[in-house]
């Protein structure tokens, strides 16, 4: 009776400490623990790989003894190591219980471990090493004149001395010279702040000058990054709608046209990309190389069937977003200039464009201004006065500037 009391108090104690460990942990680190055992067996520390071996040892020994018990041919009393199953049985829930402690407190620091400081700087691998503090550009350590040239045959400013780049943060550090142009003035000082919001006028003028400092051989685009202030869990807070840009996105748009063999003709004289029988045979082998399908309402039974496709990829037409019409001449028209289909994402963010750094300041203005005022004017019904949460800009490959709050239009308040 002693020996089974003590081997009870010494379960529940392994059984409580396992269970402890497991939840201060979390699931999502439980997940991640092996991956980062990996990498701490290579580097010599396999502390977490033999807390998981002991636990798995004591669970081999406890289900050998619990075959002997229970008198299956081939477990016998002696398999286990021991003559005494008692002490067996003992022995296995102090393991257990050293096993379930030990594997809580890795958990925990998985949990410490799993931030960007231990994944180390990935940016630019072949230049600066990969992983952990980034290796100093040899440009930096030699001395160099005036118009020297990088890898990626930018002007090297002289500003950018070892000095200047041992004081920027590792993940800047780990930047190409092209961003540190952008993200800095001629003089070497901070182009912008980043904590810092801005008007919309302002941050549209500090991007375009970033692109004037380091052009692109290509028209950058400019981009929108929008967190919105709604639930994705209620239907009445989701948005998806079309919005016409005044001056476009300056893109080519691929627009196509779900319609039956008798209209392909028409459908393709309007503008069309992509039309009819030729149209659904290439869907229906998941050949996509359009960026928007159009159809009438009488097409859509036809075109549900072709809906696990065109789903996931948001392509599926729909009354909301103004894909499904009547009028063919003004969809085509409509979506091959400047209307740009919007929709939330599962964490209400849309991201989208609003036009090339070659518009100019005026015309990105007017077509950043014109994009928030639509979103506002079609915002849903569940939508609170307040519809933006945070909106930020940038060009293609260019640091992010954030709009003030107080810049972005509000949805009126119903009386």
């Amino acid at each position: 009776k002693a020996m089974a009391g003590f081997a009870l108090a010494v379960l529940l104690c392994g059984s409580s400490t396992y269970a402890a460990g497991f939840v201060n942990g979390g699931l999502a680190s439980r997940l991640r623990v092996r991956p980062v055992e990996r990498r701490d067996l290579q580097n010599g520390r396999a502390e977490g790989l033999v807390a998981y071996t002991s636990l798995r040892s004591a669970r081999t020994r406890l289900g050998a003894l619990s075959a002997a018990d229970l008198g299956h041919e081939g477990g016998s009393r002696q398999d286990s190591g021991l003559s005494n199953p008692g002490s067996t049985l003992c022995w296995s829930l102090v393991g257990l219980t050293f096993a379930g402690a030990s594997l809580g407190t890795r958990r925990r620091q998985v949990n410490v471990l799993a931030g960007w400081r231990a994944r180390g700087i990935r940016r630019f691998k072949w230049k600066y090493g990969g992983q952990g503090a980034p290796k100093t550009p040899e440009w930096l350590t030699k001395s160099r004149e005036k118009g020297e040239k990088s890898a990626g045959e930018r002007d090297i400013p002289m500003w950018l001395t070892l000095q200047k780049w041992e004081s920027f943060t590792a993940p800047n550090r780990a930047r190409s010279v092209r961003w540190w142009l952008q993200a800095h003035d001629q003089n070497g000082n901070p182009a912008f702040d980043k904590k810092e919001k801005y008007s919309i006028q302002e941050a549209v003028d500090k991007i375009v000058s970033m692109e004037e400092r380091a052009p692109l051989r290509f028209d950058p685009t400019m981009e929108v990054m929008m967190v919105m202030n709604l639930n994705q869990k209620y239907p009445d807070q989701q948005v998806r709608c079309a919005i016409s840009l005044p001056h476009g996105t300056g893109k080519k748009v691929r627009v196509a046209v779900f319609c039956p063999v008798d209209e392909e003709e028409e459908v393709m004289a309007l503008g069309a990309y992509k039309c009819g029988k030729k149209l659904q045979d290439e869907i229906e082998q998941e050949i996509i190389d359009f960026d928007v399908l159009l159809a009438k309402p009488q097409m859509m039974p036809r075109l549900a069937k072709l809906g696990k496709i065109l789903g996931p990829r948001r392509l599926m037409p729909s009354p909301k977003s103004g894909t499904v019409l009547t009028d063919y001449a003004k969809g085509i028209k409509d979506f091959s200039g400047g209307v740009i289909e919007m929709r939330t994402s599962r964490k209400s963010l849309i991201n989208t464009v609003f036009g090339k750094v070659s518009f100019g300041r005026e015309k990105l203005v007017e077509n950043l201004t014109a994009l928030l005022q639509g979103l506002v004017d079609k915002a849903p019904a569940g939508a609170k006065a307040d519809l933006f949460r945070q909106v930020t800009i940038s060009s293609t490959m260019s640091p992010a500037v954030k709009i003030l709050n107080s810049e972005l239009p509000r949805v009126p308040v119903k009386a």
